[in-house]
Parts: structure tokens; C-alpha cells; sequence
């Protein structure tokens, strides 16, 4: 763990007055370690101010087609029309 980075997090959070911007690559260590540091400092936020968590370098659009469920449905209705169903 990289203790300068976890600073960075909990400074971040601050500065960002409750939102997430992680500037590492997701699921590398450094990554994690901000993300440690930004939690810490949002659970130790007790003016209530932040509205929540808000991951800024997340993909925002939940509503789109899942690749592997749009294949499986394609998959089934080509069983069922080859079957006769």
C-alpha cells in the first residue's frame, strides 16, 4: 500500500467536496490505494455535506444492452426457431 497515495485520496476528497476522481487506472493498486484514502476521508465527513458516492471516471450509462444477456437472448430465439417453438 502506498501510504502517498492514500493521502492523496483523502486530500481529494476534500478538495472535490465529496466526488470521486480518481486519476488511476481502474483496478491497479494505485487505483485502490486513492480509493482507500477517499473512503477514509468520507467516513470521517461528519458535516454531512457530500451527496453520496460519485465516481466521475465510472461509465454513467447503467441502461445500456449487456453484451453477454443481448447474445443469450439471440442464442434462445435461434434454438427456438430452429426447434419450431
Amino acid at each position: 500500500m502506498d501510504e502517498n497515495i492514500v493521502a492523496q485520496g483523502r486530500k481529494s476528497y476534500w478538495a472535490n467536496r465529496g466526488k470521486m476522481d480518481n486519476p488511476y487506472d481502474f483496478g491497479t493498486p494505485e487505483y485502490n490505494d486513492f480509493e482507500r484514502g477517499w473512503v477514509q476521508a468520507c467516513k470521517r465527513d461528519s458535516s454531512h455535506t457530500s451527496d453520496g458516492i460519485a465516481y466521475t471516471r465510472m461509465e454513467s450509462d447503467l441502461g445500456r444492452p449487456d453484451a453477454v444477456e443481448e447474445v443469450r437472448k439471440q442464442e434462445a430465439a435461434a434454438y427456438a426457431k430452429a426447434s419450431g417453438g
